[in-house]
């Protein structure tokens, strides 16, 4: 047992941490050129690594406290007004979303051509069409999404600084919907450091302004909802999620097993079907206004699921390497299959909640193309139950990006990447076992 003095101790400490943190944000804030500065910009990479599994090591081992989580939420709060100031130019995806939403404020179907056909060249501006990645890809974003694209574009129209400002208010409403959920749990509320902190979130989805931050949000949303027994909303969000992007669906089978697993057998096959049945009706309803026989809606996912290379070093990668394409798409969707059927079995709250992290991670894990981005999707679960390896590949996933390293290098990069990831995994699972970690 801890005395006061020590318990403000390592709260000192603590801010000493996360003040450091702060700096070091400031530096890559500061930084003219982060292209330009490769060495250096790694340099800093490591070092706001270190600090953050610092931060995070101490946060986990501390006794709940109301002042720890009070300092947490400060940091996390000061560490997003940082990295405001630093520019998103390790991705140009946030064009694409305001591109959909210009679409879609004229009146066209944002599925149905892609930028470069000639049906929309008059709507081609330098400062946008010009930046977007893909100009022969129709959208990949679903109903949700193309709402929000639609409404943004109608309130901020091509200013990117206020497109910018939502996603930061969405990543802030996630670190008070991680907080929620913990409370539910009875967990310590400044657990929360796991995912306010992660570099990954702050640069990939604060600053480099990736859509999956309200994507995160809505999941949250739903765990947060399936957590204090109000399954009809929280199948809603969840809905919510697969029209934003669509492999949240894949989530269904286990969030029917949780809302209904205090129910009788007959009772509960009577709640899964009338619950089904609202999900798929949510789902075709948002679909319907982009829907007609001369729109192919699958036809961007299909071109980002084919066109684009795999990863390199991934699971998906290696298990191709032996079996072949589809022979690694055959595993994948296997071990997917094996993880949910299993999960079904899972009852206990936290014991569920560990099993979506397992499926979210494994979802971004097996995909053939993997963004660094998609590790944050397991994150805010990651504040439930810490899974170190898992915090380690979103850290050194910033590392992938090509524009980053010098392309000529990037292969090696993330066989070291993975290499370290896999055999940080097998670590931890061999101290887990021993029971000498959380």
């Amino acid at each position: 047992m801890k005395t006061d003095q020590q318990i403000a101790q390592i709260l000192r400490f603590f801010v000493v941490l996360s003040s450091a943190l702060v700096i070091c944000y400031v530096a890559i804030a500061l930084t003219p050129d982060l292209l330009a500065n490769t060495l250096f910009s790694v340099v800093l990479w490591v070092l706001v690594s270190g600090l953050y599994f610092s931060a995070v090591l101490i946060a986990v081992r501390s006794a709940p406290s109301r002042n720890f989580t009070l300092v947490v939420v400060g940091f996390a709060l000061i560490l997003r007004i940082t990295v405001w100031h630093i520019s998103p130019e390790f991705t140009t995806d946030y064009y694409r979303y305001v591109w959909d939403g210009k679409v879609a404020a004229t009146g066209i179907n944002p599925f149905r051509y892609a930028p470069a056909d000639e049906a929309l060249k008059h709507l081609r501006t330098p400062n946008i069409y010009e930046k977007i990645n893909f100009k022969d890809a129709r959208t990949i974003y679903g109903p949700l999404a193309q709402a929000g694209f639609r409404l943004l574009y109608g309130v901020f129209g091509e200013n990117i600084t206020c497109w910018r400002a939502t996603f930061f208010i969405a990543d802030v409403m996630n670190l008070f919907l991680i907080i929620a959920l913990l409370g539910a749990l009875g967990l310590p509320r400044h657990w929360m450091v796991v995912y306010g902190f992660h570099p990954l979130v702050l640069i990939d989805l604060c600053a480099n302004m990736h859509l999956d931050v309200f994507l995160i949000a809505i999941l949250l949303a739903a765990f947060v909802c399936a957590s204090v027994n109000r399954a009809m909303l929280g199948l809603v969000f969840l809905a919510g999620a697969t029209l934003v992007k669509y492999f949240p669906a894949i989530l269904l089978p286990l969030f029917l097993r949780r809302i209904t697993a205090e129910t009788s057998n007959l009772y509960r096959w009577l709640r899964v079907s009338s619950y089904l049945t609202l999900f798929t009706v949510i789902i075709i309803a948002a679909y319907l206004p982009y829907a007609s026989p001369d729109v192919d809606l699958a036809a961007g996912l299909r071109y980002f699921s084919t066109q684009l290379g795999v990863t390199a070093w991934s699971p998906y990668f290696l298990i191709m390497k032996t079996s072949g394409k589809v022979g690694a798409d055959a595993v994948a969707v296997a071990v997917l299959a094996i993880i949910i059927l299993v999960g079904l079995s899972k009852k206990d709250l936290m014991r569920w909640l560990r099993w979506m992290l397992l499926v979210l991670s494994a979802m971004a894990l097996l995909t053939p193309v993997q963004r660094p981005w998609y590790f944050a999707w397991a994150l805010p679960l990651c504040c439930v139950q810490v899974w170190w390896s898992w915090l380690l590949l979103g850290c050194l996933s910033l590392l992938t990006y090509s524009v980053l390293i010098s392309y000529e290098y990037i292969y090696q990069i993330k066989f070291i990447v993975y290499i370290i990831f896999y055999a940080a995994l097998i670590v931890e699972f061999y101290i887990k076992r021993k029971g000498k970690i959380k």
